[in-house]
């Protein structure tokens, strides 16, 4: 079942991390650029989020630089579209029940 398939669930939501490359946030940002787009298409702004997967993420840059890639990936976004990419901290909780 791909991405595209699982969107059409409207209580089904996307959460990204796991990325592992030592590079800067330009190039982190680049190298996102494809899957996160993705994901983001399908998915649509309101059912993202980024978040990290830290400590382990930092062997390949700093918290600082995966949250640059971040902002640096979605720049062309507007501000209504970027908000529930950066949470301060998710609006609801989902339960695997409501996975369904």
């Amino acid at each position: 079942m791909g991405s595209a398939h699982r969107s059409r669930f409207r209580r089904r939501a996307l959460l990204r991390s796991a990325i592992v490359a030592a590079i800067g946030s330009e190039e982190l940002a680049a190298s996102i650029t494809p899957i996160m787009g993705y994901c983001i298409e399908q998915f649509g702004p309101d059912r993202c989020m980024f978040e990290s997967n830290f400590p382990v993420d930092k062997v390949s840059f700093s918290h600082h630089v995966l949250f640059d890639g971040f902002r640096r990936f979605c720049k062309s976004y507007s501000g209504s579209e970027r908000a529930p990419l950066f949470p301060a901290r998710p609006s609801a909780p989902i339960a695997i029940s409501d996975m369904k």
